[in-house]
């Protein structure tokens, strides 16, 4: 089994970029309460500076590299036990999965969600963010972190890669399940997903993995990859093939 795992950092950048205009009008209405002292201030006012500090405090949590790394590395053998029966069960499983992950203050993990993959095996998925959910860091420097973790994974053997598809040789399939598909897993109005498939010969979906930018609950990932099962796909040429999809609802 080749076994290839990357890791990039990404030190709360997302929270930051979507609330960095909040985050210079915090600081500067920090500084400015901090040149009145707390006994001239009214209690809501000294409720208010609270949140203000706790606020900037939690957007600023970080983790280096190095620290994503290492605690990382001591799950590897657990993101090995996850790969290895998936693989055996479709040899051309491969791709690349990005996980965000919230850390707490005391270096737990409070959750973990696939946030953009075209991997292919919701399972496999499912397991690495288990596995991912145990890990321990050192406590984030200033607050609460998140963190961007990427895992590249290569196919158990050479030789099986599967046919590519393109988005239209299952856009007549889409057309005609996806408002269904939605709506019995219980998908939010203007929820937005990205599905990835491997179907068979026959033209029968084999596995399939969702990723989501936005967190979702798990059940929902996985009600979307059972269902998509049972979704009758064109025919490969090869043996097997993969195909990634948006999947929005009122598309």
């Amino acid at each position: 089994m080749r076994w290839c795992v990357r890791s990039a950092v990404c030190l709360c950048l997302v929270a930051c970029a979507s609330s960095a205009p909040q985050h210079e009008a915090v600081t500067r209405t920090s500084r400015s309460a901090h040149d009145t002292p707390d006994w001239e201030l009214q209690p809501s006012e000294r409720a208010a500076q609270q949140e203000q500090r706790v606020a900037v405090e939690g957007i600023e949590g970080t983790l280096s590299r190095f620290d994503v790394d290492m605690a990382m590395q001591k799950r590897e053998h657990e993101f090995a036990a996850c790969h290895e029966p998936r693989a055996h069960r479709v040899p051309a499983l491969a791709g690349k999965v990005e996980f965000k992950i919230h850390v707490l203050r005391t270096g737990r993990v409070s959750d973990v969600h696939v946030r953009a993959s075209d991997l292919g095996d919701r399972v496999l998925e499912r397991c690495l963010s288990e596995a991912i959910q145990g890990a321990k860091f050192p406590s984030p420097h200033g607050g609460e972190a998140d963190v961007v973790y990427t895992m590249l994974l290569e196919p158990a053997r050479r030789g099986v890669a599967p046919e590519q598809w393109e988005v239209g040789r299952v856009e007549s399939v889409l057309r005609k399940r996806r408002t269904e598909l939605l709506e019995s897993c219980a998908a939010p109005r203007s929820s937005s997903f990205t599905v990835t498939a491997y179907v068979s010969r026959r033209g029968r979906v084999l596995a399939a993995g969702v990723a989501a930018p936005e967190a979702a609950p798990p059940a929902q990932f996985d009600c979307i990859a059972d269902a998509l099962r049972s979704w009758p796909m064109p025919r490969p040429r090869k043996a097997i093939a993969k195909v990634t999809f948006p999947l929005r609802s009122g598309a």
